[in-house]
């Protein structure tokens, strides 16, 4: 490289390549442009440290897995290592208790493999480039954020529990894992069985939920159930837990609408069937009671339990002459009264009218 016209003793080179050797010659042209003889210097510019890498790329072949790669600094003196570190920013996406926590590896490759990721986690990955012992390292460090994958959850569903308090209905409740073993973005497999008497399954129901509460109702009476709740993520099923329970027993179902006769001024008879045999209960029944009322006033409620099983009928005495009367009847068993049937009307009987006094024939 030649500086012609250069008069000063001084030159200043720029735009040189770091850490390179030059050599720099110096002749001395006289007033008429003959040169002088040429003299030669060698100098060599100062080692600066390596750029920041380029095009930062992350793929991923499982969850715990995940290769980091990028581009040769553009400008560096030497061959150049790198130190990645990677830092946990969020462990399972529901808990930063470690976050900040890092550790550093070191290559002279320009791609680096982890395969002890957490899984549903993100990290924070950086490329620092440097040579010598480290005292030459790129000004700025370039980074990426990284989320790996969903795998299957570690832990099955907590505190499971269910309520059967209500009749023909139960309802079953549980808690999400604990944080670190989801792995993902949970969602529930639900499995609710009906038990024969053996423990036989019959008639299972399967159902996805992202609740952590179920309720089946319309259920038999008195009748053993299964239900067992696993843990999903997209990755798939993981551990679960299973629990059963029996309804409640059934109070009777309603008997048919009682047939209602006059018999006297002071008391009627009621007749009425059973409920059917779907409607019995688990129990069987141990009496009826019967509601009196009159116009709009609920005269009172009678116990009945000295009925046959298949003849049931009622006398209901002390009523008032030429009254109208409104029955209806309920079943009862250990549990319970059931609803009332449907009611009917009954009028006891007049007292009969006085009659007339007989005409006294006069004498003559």
């Amino acid at each position: 490289m030649g500086f012609e016209g250069a008069i000063s003793v001084t030159h200043h080179a720029t735009d040189l390549s770091p850490c390179t050797e030059y050599i720099f010659s110096v002749v001395i042209i006289n007033s008429i442009d003959l040169p002088g003889p040429e003299g030669q210097i060698n100098g060599k510019t100062d080692v600066t440290p390596p750029d920041a890498v380029d095009d930062i790329a992350t793929t991923s072949e499982s969850y715990d897995n995940v290769k980091i790669s990028w581009t040769e600094p553009a400008t560096h003196c030497f061959p150049v290592v790198y130190n990645i570190t990677r830092t946990l920013l969020l462990r399972d996406q529901c808990s930063d208790s470690e976050s900040g926590n890092f550790e550093v590896s070191t290559t002279s490759d320009t791609f680096y493999i982890y395969d002890d990721m957490h899984a549903h986690s993100t990290y924070n990955l950086t490329v620092l480039p440097y040579y010598g012992q480290h005292e030459y390292k790129a000004v700025t460090a370039s980074w990426t954020v990284f989320n790996t994958n969903e795998s299957v959850p570690t832990e099955k569903p907590g505190n499971l529990a269910v309520s059967a308090d209500v009749k023909q209905k139960l309802t079953f409740e549980w808690t999400m894992p604990p944080c670190t073993t989801r792995n993902g973005d949970l969602f529930y497999r639900c499995t609710f069985v009906k038990l024969q008497d053996d423990g036989s399954p019959i008639s299972p129901k399967e159902e996805n939920t992202t609740d952590t509460i179920l309720t089946y109702q319309s259920l038999s009476h008195y009748t053993n159930y299964s239900f067992t709740v696993c843990a999903y993520t997209s990755a798939g099923g993981g551990p679960c837990d299973s629990v059963q329970a029996r309804t409640l027993p059934s109070v009777p179902g309603p008997p048919s609408q009682p047939e209602a006769f006059k018999i006297s001024q002071t008391y009627i008879a009621v007749a009425w069937t059973a409920p059917s045999e779907s409607d019995l209960g688990i129990y069987e029944i141990n009496g009826y009671k019967l509601e009196l009322s009159s116009g709009d006033v609920d005269l009172k409620i009678i116990p009945v339990s000295d009925v046959l099983q298949y003849e049931m009928m009622y006398n209901i005495t002390d009523l008032q002459a030429n009254t109208e009367y409104t029955v209806k009847i309920a079943a009862v068993n250990e549990v319970g009264p059931g609803p009332w049937s449907d009611s009917t009307t009954a009028e006891t009987l007049a007292y009969p009218k006085p009659s007339s006094a007989a005409t006294v024939p006069s004498s003559t």
